[in-house]
């Protein structure tokens, strides 16, 4: 792909031209750059070392959800014109996803929870409560019940 082509390009002639030699490479699980990096290294005797994106997974989720707000903006809900606001509340999932993916890196089943969590919370009211996943460390909802 244009991708592997351009990075592997890049880290080859960067010696020649700046006499830099890159070690790192910051690329997301389903990348194909690190393979051909790995398996056609550009230097002798340095091995290139993958630093996994985390941000990757809440860029994307912040981005569809953007998507959808934009699509729903002139589109009635409960007869009132659609969704407003500045999307903070897009741009605080994004922040609340990536944390329930790095604190729960190495428990794929405690990650999907966590992701889950955050929506249910987010969704819940008082007459219809969705706080079965959520963490008493940050829902009041259940630090309330503790009291």
């Amino acid at each position: 792909s244009m991708e592997v082509n351009g990075v592997n390009r890049l880290f080859s002639r960067s010696e020649r031209l700046y006499n830099v030699q890159y070690t790192h490479y910051i690329g997301d699980e389903h990348a194909k750059v690190f393979p051909k990096l790995s398996n056609d290294p550009p230097y002798k005797d340095i091995s290139i070392v993958k630093i996994e994106d985390t941000n990757h997974f809440s860029k994307k989720m912040l981005h569809r959800l953007q998507k959808i707000a934009e699509s729903l903006k002139k589109t009635k809900i409960d007869g009132k014109l659609g969704i407003r606001g500045s999307g903070q509340m897009m741009i605080n999932f994004k922040y609340y996803d990536r944390q329930a993916i790095v604190r729960n890196k190495t428990n794929l089943d405690d990650m999907v929870r966590a992701v889950w969590a955050i929506l249910k919370h987010k969704s819940a009211s008082n007459s219809n409560p969705h706080h079965e996943w959520c963490s008493a460390s940050y829902c009041g909802y259940l630090q309330a019940l503790e009291k």
